[in-house]
């Protein structure tokens, strides 16, 4: 399996809340993860744009206060969860990319900053193989990249579903794809 990562690390004012500037002295990581499959040249061409596909995104966004990100240890565990679910899986790559994230941090602090934005891209792409249609290796790197962990709901398994009711605190609304009456809320 061709795996290849990418990564960059860099100051993004626009990440910080606006109700947050100027009163949080900490970090606000904004780390976006990018799969793609890199399509196999047609006819020794090399157009740029055409030559990747993205199959799907997951972005994290945290805080980690001063001293924590020095010390880096809440840092690494934080990244180092968000890294694993957007399959990296390789410790040396995740190790990379956590200390750049570390060290461009800690530049921002000898600067004096107030509040540290840090946007993180990582890119994670594999190659189609020979013989293999852009379909079958869009499939193929979606599977073995994990890119969605999820598995369709069957009929079987919704019907299966325990029905149950919700008091007053919650509004309700009706479907619009079944016109069921669903309940409304966060638990």
């Amino acid at each position: 399996m061709d795996v290849r990562y990418s990564y960059c690390c860099r100051q993004d004012d626009s990440i910080i809340p606006e109700k947050k500037k100027g009163q949080y002295d900490g970090f606000f990581v904004d780390l976006r993860m990018c799969h793609k499959l890199r399509k196999l040249a047609d006819h020794g061409g090399s157009d740029a744009d055409n030559n990747e596909v993205k199959l799907g995104t997951v972005r994290s966004v945290f805080t980690v206060n001063r001293s924590e990100f020095i010390a880096g240890e809440k840092l690494k565990y934080l990244m180092y969860t968000c890294l694993l679910l957007a399959y990296v899986p390789d410790d040396s790559v995740k190790d990379s990319i956590v200390d750049e994230v570390h060290r461009f941090g800690c530049s921002m602090l000898e600067l004096g900053m107030k509040p540290l934005p840090l946007l993180v891209d990582v890119g994670i792409s594999m190659s189609q193989l020979p013989g293999e249609s852009e379909d079958e290796g869009i499939a193929r790197a979606t599977t073995e990249m994990d890119v969605w962990d999820y598995a369709p709901a069957t009929k079987a398994s919704i019907g299966a579903l325990e029905e149950v009711a919700f008091d007053s605190l919650w509004s309700v609304k009706k479907c619009k794809k079944c016109s069921k009456t669903l309940a409304v809320g966060m638990i």
